[in-house]
């Protein structure tokens, strides 16, 4: 979704097509509430990114990791069999 809204440093949401300013619409991302846990969210990202703490870093690493039991997905068949076997460019 990169190429349709991104967030700045201060948690708000901008569009830059139609689907994005759906999106928006649809899902309220711009609601006062959202903006402002976006924007506490980044701040806290911010610190702990130019932190040399290792608590820190392990925190930050932590969370913005996957998750160690994640399903391969590309191991993974959908049910009844792929229908695009030539894959899609």
């Amino acid at each position: 979704m990169g190429e349709h809204v991104e967030v700045d440093n201060k948690g708000r949401i901008h569009s830059f097509s139609d689907m994005g300013k759906e999106l928006i619409s649809v899902c309220q991302l711009d609601s006062p509430v959202l903006t402002e846990s976006r924007e506490r969210l980044v701040g806290l990202i911010d610190r702990l990114s130019d932190s040399e703490d290792e608590k820190a870093v392990s925190l930050l690493d932590y969370y913005l990791s996957p998750p160690s039991n994640r399903p391969r997905l590309s191991k993974l068949r959908p049910p009844g069999g792929n229908l695009r076997p030539e894959g899609i460019e």
